[in-house]
């Protein structure tokens, strides 16, 4: 069993600390991502999985066993990295069983693990290229079958993809997934995409600042966001968070935004009249015109950016920018006016001093 446990980990660099107290269990085959922006101490955590990072305080361990004194060869993990990391002068074949060959392992079993792992990557014709010869993406799938003849008990990933265009991207991305099926390796990959991390994860780890903000499936991030700042990075366009407090108005709670705008709050809603809120919706959970409510407000389109079938229209409550997904056949256009109300099943409603969610 490949199960792995991050314990109340923390990590400083001189008198810096750039990890607080993590904590994370992941079980044996699942695929995990660490996402969030540039500087949050995802790719350091995944180095100290990995062991080229040393851990200042607290405990991982993979299978039962506290790894944190191994050395990144014992550990059996395997790591893909941004760069590739080929050696030039070695053919395709023979920067896959690289590792294999440190190892001494027999050249029989060399060359049908290089074989097995060039089949599942689309790697046969290619084996006797060197990587100079390469596109990105077969680069990157070199990469991947010197990670996978290892047959390690977990694969790290960090940020494999984003030296590619985007629809290579999308292709590998589909590509790692079909392989995560077939070989059921424990995974723990690196992004700072949340489309990346949306379409690949079983679960989401969003750090911040070196925190753990929430995990969760895809869904339930999206759904139930905790907080304001996992609700503005998982989703795009992000969520609408608009500024306020709570009035009645009508025997009706309300949403009252810094321009007066009032929109109608849920019945259910855990909040009081006066409380300082934040209103938060989907783009994509809005009607419009006809379909709105009573209740709906009144809105002018500033732009729209036609994405197909969809639309992007900006519009602004007050002085915020709002963000609305809406079907193309409703022709909303610069200058247009038009009604709008949130629907009440997908409103988020989060507290204004703490950007928790209430």
């Amino acid at each position: 069993m490949a199960d792995l446990t991050i314990d109340n980990v923390n990590k400083f660099y001189d008198k810096t600390q750039v990890l607080f107290d993590v904590s994370l269990s992941i079980k044996d085959g699942e695929f995990i991502v660490l996402v969030g922006p540039s500087g949050c101490g995802k790719s350091t955590l995944l180095r100290m999985i990995a062991g080229l990072e040393d851990i200042n305080s607290g405990e991982i361990s993979l299978g039962g066993k506290v790894i944190n004194q191994l050395a990144p060869r014992d550990r059996d993990v395997s790591m893909v990295f941004q760069n590739y990391a080929l050696y030039p002068h070695l053919s395709v074949a023979k920067n896959i069983g690289f590792s294999l060959r440190m190892r001494k392992v027999e050249k029989s079993i060399i060359d049908k693990k290089v074989a097995d792992a060039a089949e599942m990557l689309g790697l046969t014709h290619l084996l006797s290229r060197l990587p100079r010869n390469l596109s990105g993406g077969e680069r990157q799938r070199v990469a991947m079958g010197r990670a996978i003849v290892r047959d390690p008990e977990v694969f790290l990933f960090d940020e494999p993809l984003s030296n590619l265009d985007a629809k290579l991207r999308v292709m590998m991305r589909n590509q790692i997934k079909e392989i995560h099926y077939e070989v059921k390796t424990t995974t723990v990959y690196v992004t700072h995409d949340q489309i990346e991390a949306m379409t690949m994860a079983d679960k989401i780890v969003v750090l911040n600042g070196g925190i753990v903000e929430q995990v969760g499936s895809p869904d339930e991030l999206y759904d139930q966001p905790n907080n304001t700042f996992v609700a503005s990075f998982i989703g795009s366009p992000s969520m609408n968070q608009i500024h306020g407090k709570v009035v009645s108005e009508k025997g009706k709670k309300y949403f009252q935004s810094k321009d007066n705008s009032l929109f109608l709050l849920p019945e259910n809603a855990n909040i009081s009249e006066g409380q300082e809120i934040i209103y938060g919706f989907r783009p994509e959970h809005v009607d419009i015109n006809q379909s709105a409510s009573e209740d709906a407000i009144n809105l002018k389109v500033k732009v729209d950016q036609p994405t197909g079938s969809q639309s992007l229209v900006f519009a602004n409550v007050g002085d915020q920018e709002i963000c609305l997904d809406v079907p193309k056949s409703h022709l909303l256009k610069p200058g247009n006016e038009f009604k709008m109300s949130p629907q009440l099943d997908n409103i988020h409603i989060f507290d204004s001093e703490t950007g928790k969610r209430i």
